[in-house]
């Protein structure tokens, strides 16, 4: 077996603005990124607003906000992002209502 390659000393990835989670607010713009099943092999985006707040992980803080935007079975790990672009979380799940649209989860 070959030892593995080292890697490049620059490697050529953008870094993307985290956003003080603390500054997000009912009603701010969110926009979801990902790559769902069924998008095929191409990101996919989708975009609504932070519709509250959640506590995924239980105890008493609040740890990840709900969201109208539609967000597709495999958009789990994508980006959420601002208007400005900044990283607000990461899209975790989403639930489907009976009659209209479901909320989505981001941590």
């Amino acid at each position: 077996m070959l030892p593995p390659e080292p890697l490049p000393r620059l490697l050529p990835i953008p870094a993307i603005p985290l956003a003080d989670s603390s500054s997000v607010n009912i009603n701010d713009k969110v926009y979801i990124f990902g790559y769902p099943a069924a998008g095929g092999d191409r990101i996919t985006f989708t975009q609504g607003n932070i519709s509250g707040f959640d506590n995924q992980i239980g105890g008493s803080d609040v740890d990840s906000f709900k969201t109208d935007a539609p967000i597709s079975p495999g958009n789990s790990g994508g980006l959420a992002t601002n208007e400005n672009g900044d990283q607000i979380g990461i899209p975790t799940f989403a639930t489907h209502a009976d009659i209209g649209q479901g909320l989505g989860g981001i941590r």
